[in-house]
């Protein structure tokens, strides 16, 4: 049915004719339209690439993601796994009844396990202490210089008792009366060895008379022996 037309009046809305006759005049326009269709259709491109990439981005985040949930869980089956074998393990070796009840017994004996090893400790260095306190004593005449580094060693080896006993809150305080008498002991012999030694230069050379011998081999022999007598009182 055709479209009546009032006379004298000009239809509000151009066709698409009319559109182009009014816009698109020269050549030059025609190529500036297709550019722009053409820049369009590459931005709309752009944009679809953009959005496939953020797809893959997202979808490998998301795996990713599942990953790491199924590896927490994996790993939290297997502590379980582990700490139940660990406690059924317990159970029979201490012939609990649960897991707390073996637990309790097995700390206690690591315990006394600790107290055993410390007693060890104990009792390896108090031999050393004693071996070292007779080779003193065996050399005391003979090699004054041996006697005294030995000495030294016993008495560090006291010392090195005071402190694991600190360490163990106490532990064995018998045993380290019993080194620091030995010490002291020790300390006695050989103070009275060299002091008999250095009387006897003393003698040689006539001190304190007139008479005063003050010959080379006399005044080493002094000096040795007022030497070792000193550094016995050596802190």
């Amino acid at each position: 049915m055709a479209r009546r037309v009032t006379p004298g009046r000009r239809s509000t809305t151009p066709s698409m004719t009319e559109y182009l006759n009014e816009n698109i005049q020269t050549v030059a326009d025609l190529q500036s339209l297709d550019s722009l269709l053409e820049s369009l259709q590459k931005q709309q491109e752009l944009q679809k690439q953009q959005l496939r990439e953020a797809e893959e981005i997202l979808s490998k985040a998301t795996e990713a993601s599942k990953q790491h949930t199924e590896t927490v869980r994996r790993r939290a089956e297997a502590f379980n796994e582990q700490q139940n074998d660990i406690d059924r393990r317990l159970v029979e070796v201490t012939q609990s009844k649960s897991s707390d009840e073996a637990t309790r017994k097995f700390e206690a004996s690591m315990e006394k396990l600790g107290r055993l090893e410390i007693a060890k400790g104990y009792m390896e260095l108090l031999g050393r202490v004693n071996r070292i306190s007779e080779d003193t004593l065996s050399v005391i005449q003979w090699s004054p210089n041996d006697a005294l580094s030995l000495y030294s060693e016993v008495r560090a080896l006291a010392s090195s008792l005071v402190s694991v006993q600190v360490a163990a809150e106490g532990a064995a305080p018998h045993l380290i009366d019993y080194t620091t008498k030995l010490v002291g002991s020790l300390k006695d012999a050989l103070q009275k060895e060299y002091s008999g030694k250095l009387r006897a230069v003393l003698e040689k050379m006539k001190w304190p008379s007139k008479e005063l011998q003050v010959d080379d081999a006399l005044v080493r022999q002094w000096a040795d022996w007022f030497e070792l007598l000193l550094r016995l009182q050596e802190p």
